[in-house]
C-alpha cells in the first residue's frame, strides 16, 4: 500500500493558487521519496504526475523564558506535484479501484 506515503493535502491560500496551475501540495511521510510519492499519487488519483518537488520543512521552535525552548511543530516533509491533465483533480476526492 504505497498510498500511505501521502498523508493529507495542504489546504492554504498559496496551495489553492498553485492548484489553479495544476500543482498540488501534500504532506508526505519523512521517508518518502519522489518515486514513492509518484506511485502513491497515481494510485490515489489515477493521474500520472509530470514532476515532483519535495521540500523538507524545519521544525518551529518557540523560546520560553530563561533560555528554555519549547517545540511548536515537528520536522515535516511536503511534496508539490505537477500534472499535465487539462481538467485537473479534486484533492479531496480519492479514486479507489476495486480489485477483482
Amino acid at each position: 500500500m504505497k498510498y500511505t506515503k501521502i498523508l493529507k493535502p495542504i489546504v492554504t491560500e498559496k496551495a489553492t493558487r498553485l492548484g489553479a496551475a495544476k500543482q498540488y501540495t501534500f504532506w508526505v511521510t519523512q521517508e518518502a521519496t519522489k518515486v514513492d510519492v509518484a506511485d502513491a499519487f497515481r494510485e490515489l488519483y489515477g493521474e500520472k504526475p509530470r514532476s515532483i518537488n519535495i521540500i523538507n520543512v524545519d521544525r518551529k521552535i518557540r523560546l520560553v523564558g530563561r533560555g528554555r525552548t519549547m517545540m511548536k511543530r515537528p520536522y515535516m516533509k511536503k511534496a508539490i506535484i505537477r500534472i499535465d491533465s487539462k481538467k485537473g483533480i479534486d484533492v479531496n476526492k480519492i479514486k479507489f479501484e476495486e480489485k477483482k
